[in-house]
């Protein structure tokens, strides 16, 4: 799967993961809430068999992983690109892809 290099070609949730991002990076949202919410897309965006629920944990844990690069610097917008890549991977059903990029 190659990830957009511009952000105007992800989907329309893009703009909702960038949100919680930006908002994380200003102190809008605390960590936990943040990883909450992108979780919560991701499993509502793939099929339900996709995950199992030991998996859940190490879902969490990457996003902790975006979150941390983020508020270490990282450009919001690669940080978009990387988890929109994970959602979309997990939206088409994708096992083999959500787990190259999340390593679970």
């Amino acid at each position: 799967m190659t990830l957009p290099t511009d952000n105007s070609d992800l989907p329309a949730f893009a703009a909702t993961v960038e949100s919680i991002l930006n908002r994380y990076r200003g102190k809008a949202v605390e960590k936990a809430n943040a990883v909450r919410a992108l979780t919560a897309v991701t499993l509502a965006l793939a099929p339900e068999s996709l995950f199992q629920e030991d998996e859940i944990p190490h879902l969490d844990a990457w996003f902790e992983d975006r979150l941390d690069a983020v508020r270490d610097g990282q450009d919001i917008k690669d940080a978009t690109r990387e988890a929109v890549g994970l959602m979309s991977a997990a939206a088409e059903g994708n096992r083999e892809a959500v787990r190259r990029l999340s390593k679970i």
